[in-house]
């Protein structure tokens, strides 16, 4: 079986709750390993771009008209200028199933969303979108079939099959994101600071939520990668154990040289000539050990051990049991179970 070494995954995502609104959400993910913020940022930039779902137009009929290219009567607005502004209008949908509106307008006046009829599973969100302006005191009949899709979709690929004579098919733009930026910075974990965090900005017309547009754009990335995975035994991770706080300050301290403890210049000659060049090697002898070095007397074994017992070290340990035990929790690895 093949082993994998760990890599750092995000533990976090953060909303910026201070500028969080229906359209708009800004969100700090990380840690991450060098390299993987810029990589993660455009893969999900670009599916929640491409590929969240959202409602529009499919089909448009008005009473009395038969194609696109004509006048709408008692009004100062065409056909092709409403279908225009048609495709700008924002739905919120909770059915898969195709919506079938109807606005009715009596009358002079502005035509806007607000006169289109209830509907169970369809609500238009930007009521005060101007449609046309009626200039003449006629009635105004119109119906429009929504539906929910991802992308672009143009009119040509809509089926007219079951509608109405008079239908006109419209091109559907369905995503509700309407832009996404990304920037990269650093986060420290533990004694590093090379580690990435992922900043991404994430802007919707208010018909999905940023935050789950975030958690839907990584499911689809989640379940496209799964289909990628085809071993017939999965890796697994292998996880270092976590060394014990006090073997972790032995093994820094043993390999500091003897330099670093600010000796006096007789005591750091004495110990460089006798080659004790590790703080390890040092607390390894004994007292009588190092009285027996030459021109070391008992002013700087005095001094030593004052230095020493700064690290709560002494002279005459055990080092290579201390060494033992910390090169057997170096090479102890568990394996991290799937899922």
């Amino acid at each position: 079986m093949m082993l994998l070494e760990p890599i750092q995954m995000p533990e976090n995502i953060t909303v910026d709750e201070e500028t969080y609104s229906p359209n708009y959400g800004k969100f700090e993910i990380g840690p991450m390993e060098s390299g993987f913020a810029t990589t993660i940022g455009n893969t999900l930039r670009r599916v929640l771009l491409s590929s969240i779902q959202g409602a529009a137009v499919r089909f448009v009929k008005i009473e009395g008209l038969h194609h696109e290219f004509t006048p709408i009567p008692g009004s100062t607005s065409d056909y092709v200028d409403l279908i225009l502004k048609l495709k700008k209008l924002i739905f919120k949908m909770d059915s898969f199933d195709e919506a079938h509106l109807i606005l009715e307008h009596s009358g002079k006046g502005i035509i806007t969303p607000a006169d289109i009829q209830d509907s169970e599973s369809c609500k238009v969100l930007n009521t005060d979108l101007e449609l046309l302006e009626m200039t003449q005191d006629v009635d105004f009949r119109m119906e429009l079939w929504v539906g929910m899709g991802r992308g672009y979709v143009p009119s040509d690929n809509h089926d007219l099959d079951a509608k109405p004579i008079g239908t006109i098919p419209v091109d559907s733009i369905y995503s509700p994101i309407t832009k996404v930026n990304f920037t990269t910075g650093q986060q420290r974990v533990g004694q590093r600071i090379d580690f990435d965090k992922l900043i991404i900005e994430i802007w919707t017309d208010g018909s999905v939520d940023p935050k789950e547009s975030l958690f839907v754009s990584a499911k689809l990335l989640k379940d496209l990668y799964a289909k990628l995975v085809q071993f017939e035994v999965e890796p697994e991770y292998i996880e270092e154990i976590d060394m014990d706080p006090e073997l972790e300050r032995y093994d820094r301290l043993f390999s500091m040289l003897v330099k670093d403890l600010e000796l006096t210049v007789r005591s750091g000659n004495c110990l460089a000539a006798a080659k004790v060049d590790t703080v390890g090697e040092l607390v390894s002898r004994s007292e009588n050990e190092m009285l027996r070095y030459r021109n070391f007397g008992k002013k700087s074994l005095d001094e030593i051990n004052a230095l020493l017992e700064q690290y709560d070290l002494h002279l005459g340990m055990d080092v290579a049991s201390v060494y033992e035990k910390i090169n057997e929790a170096k090479s102890k690895v568990i394996k991290r179970k799937k899922g």
